[in-house]
Parts: structure tokens; sequence; C-alpha cells
């Protein structure tokens, strides 16, 4: 099966290729493994002035209010360039916080916001 690609979606697959072309490599991931950060902070702010952590998020929100397709398509260029910081992970937990203000940092890129799944005998939904 072909997927095509509207104008919008090409457009945003091909930023993304370019920026793992200049920012991604076995090198650059090299050099961030021989480091204790996890994530590259100059990458991550990238991530989110491109918009790509606020991809799902509701325009209503501030977000771009895309679909899957398109964070598919970013996360592949992602992936192919070895870029490993959580971008499709943090744009599905802005789509799920909504029109919040803990959305709006998360998806600004300047704090990394780690949800808490279990603390104590409690869990989420308790």
């Amino acid at each position: 099966m072909e997927l095509l690609l509207n104008d919008e979606q090409t457009m945003l697959r091909d930023s993304a290729a370019t920026f793992t072309e200049r920012r991604g490599g076995a090198d650059r991931l090299r050099r961030q493994r021989a480091t204790d950060a996890k994530i590259d902070r100059e990458i991550w702010a990238q991530a989110a002035e491109a918009g790509w952590l606020a991809i799902l998020a509701p325009e209503s929100a501030g977000g771009l209010g895309l679909g899957m397709t398109e964070l598919c398509l970013v996360s592949e260029e992602l992936g192919k360039g070895l870029v490993p910081e959580p971008v499709a992970a943090v744009a599905a937990v802005a789509r799920a916080l909504g029109a919040s203000h803990t959305m709006e940092v998360l998806v600004s890129g300047d704090r990394i916001i780690l949800p808490a799944l279990m603390e104590g005998t409690r869990s989420i939904g308790d």
C-alpha cells in the first residue's frame, strides 16, 4: 500500500528529514550516550520550536491539531536520523493533557515533564 501525502504532510516529513540530516547521525548519538544527559537540550528545544511536541495537541490549545499520520511521518524521520528524543511520547501526552497549563509547559520544550505512574501504593486513577 502506498501512502499518498498531501502538501502539508510532505513539507512536514521533508523538514524532519532535513533536521535529522543536519542534527542527527551516529556520531552525535554516540557523543550523547557518552554523557549523563538522556536528552539533548538543544535538539529538544529545536523539536519544540518546530512544533513537533504539539503536533497532536488541538489548535485551540496552542497545538498544531494534526493527527497520527503526521506524527508518524516525523517519528520515522527522527528514527532514520538516530534522534532518540521522545518526541512521539511527549506529543501523545500533550494531546491527553488538552488545554492546560501543564500542556503549554510541555510543548514549549522549556521543561521536561516525567509522569509519575506510581507513587507509594497509589497509581494513576486512584
